[in-house]
């Protein structure tokens, strides 16, 4: 999320849209990360063996703050409520408390200290009440710390910590916590990332103004189903009656009431390159996700899914609750030079001849030194089609059709094989397609050293 694309670094005809990442990402995901956002441990450890609720706290124990949460945005002339609970054994020697530290727009900062806690105590609040009123000053954000003030050995936990707006004398709280994870756990699916949530408006609200919408890729699917919201359930991700789906469903809840009255709102993106061969399992969490999104979406924006490398398995394209489906091809650049267009990655064996005299025409050919290269293609049922290539081949190579339907059941496998000779030749495969078939994979095989071309 940089600079905010132009309206004249797009084509002048047709949509201006941007594809935006809330997942996977530092800067732009919405979803949890391995630690909480921003905590700073110094000399400390999560630990899950002591905690006064959730699954663990942080321990620390050596002189100075073990735990700290930098750059909280807070309101000028405002009044709040900072406080952690802390626990100690009794071996440690000292007191520790939690601190606020206040910056102001002239420079200075002062840092406030709560009350302490001592040796041998159970579960403790420290807590302080502060002003970010100031004569003539505006304070931004503050540093949230918790410190062991004196002492050194020992051992010190946290847990539970909150920094809370409040009213003049303190009595009544604003129910929202402005720290992130403050219950310290890992991947806690109750909580999205606000931070992001943030800079993702304002991209909204720049497109509003230029004329670009954006879409939103919501979920990483070579992630989401071992991780995060069926880590932390410990259920399956793609089960549309887990627990881990009914949190989805509250996030897709909350982008939609947040983000879906914006004009620059595009699509909804469910996952990123899904794989495409079929699965009734993934077919059902489709179907439900989309529908989800329409039900609650008031303005009807359009819900799409993508697929990695070729065009999706007939049956999702067909799903009705899909508005449009994505199809993303890889293509051979300075970046990715190991890739060529439809056959993706270059398999161990297998590389990218530049030297003309090894090419059948154009400059460069494609070399087997004992390896295997395949890449899909989808066709027509019961139609017929030719398998044609040239090759040249110290070693045999054979050349190989393979015939799958909808569900990645193969269905057939034809082989046409060049013998081992000194120029190119052309081997043809005529052959019709079974009346189920959906794809092919065309596959390139040699024991030995081979050229492939055209």
């Amino acid at each position: 999320m940089g600079k905010a694309v132009k309206p004249e670094n797009f084509a002048a005809s047709g949509i201006n849209t941007v594809r935006t990442w809330i997942t996977n990402s530092v800067n732009t995901g919405i979803f949890e990360e391995a630690s909480p956002q921003k905590w700073i441990l110094s000399n400390a450890s999560y630990d899950t063996g002591t905690r006064r609720s959730g699954r663990r706290s942080v321990r620390g124990g050596a002189r100075g703050t073990f735990l700290t949460l930098q750059k909280v945005p807070v309101r000028n002339a405002s009044y709040y409520n900072a406080f952690v609970w802390l626990r100690t054994d009794g071996s440690f020697n000292g007191t520790a408390a939690v601190q606020v530290t206040l910056y102001r727009t002239d420079g200075s900062t002062q840092t406030l200290t709560g009350n302490t806690v001592g040796s041998g105590s159970g579960w403790t609040k420290s807590s302080i009440n502060f002003s970010t009123s100031a004569s003539g000053k505006t304070v931004d954000f503050v540093d949230y710390k918790v410190t062991v003030l004196s002492g050194g050995s020992g051992s010190v936990w946290a847990d539970d910590a909150g920094l809370y707006e409040c009213n003049s004398n303190y009595s009544v709280k604003v129910d929202a916590n402005y720290l992130w994870q403050p219950s310290l756990e890992e991947w806690n699916p109750s909580q999205l990332r606000l931070m992001p949530m943030w800079r993702l408006e304002k991209r909204f609200t720049d497109y509003d103004a230029q004329g670009i919408t954006q879409q939103l890729c919501i979920y990483d699917f070579k992630l989401w189903d071992n991780g995060f919201y069926s880590n932390y359930i410990n259920d399956n991700w793609w089960d549309i009656n887990s627990q881990a789906s009914k949190q989805a469903d509250m996030a897709l809840r909350y982008l939609v009431a947040r983000f879906g009255h914006y004009r620059s709102l595009f699509a909804y993106e469910l996952t990123n390159e899904m794989d495409p061969n079929w699965s009734q399992e993934r077919m059902s969490w489709i179907k439900d996700k989309a529908d989800y999104i329409h039900s609650i979406d008031p303005y009807g924006h359009m819900v799409t899914n993508s697929y990695w490398n070729s065009p999706a398995c007939s049956r999702f394209e067909q799903l009705s609750s899909m508005d449009l489906n994505e199809q993303h091809y890889y293509m051979m650049d300075e970046a990715k030079s190991s890739q060529l267009p439809m056959w993706g990655n270059l398999s161990s064996g297998v590389s990218i001849d530049t030297n003309s005299s090894n090419a059948r025409s154009g400059k460069k050919s494609l070399r087997l030194s004992g390896g295997t290269q395949k890449g899909t293609v989808f066709l027509k049922p019961s139609a017929p089609y030719t398998f044609k290539f040239w090759a040249k081949p110290q070693s045999a190579v054979d050349g190989r059709i393979r015939e799958y339907d909808e569900t990645g059941r193969q269905l057939s496998s034809r082989q046409v094989r060049a013998n081992a000779g000194s120029s190119y030749t052309q081997q043809s495969l005529a052959f019709t397609t079974a009346s189920a078939t959906a794809s092919v994979d065309v596959e390139f095989y040699s024991s030995g050293t081979a050229w492939v071309d055209d």
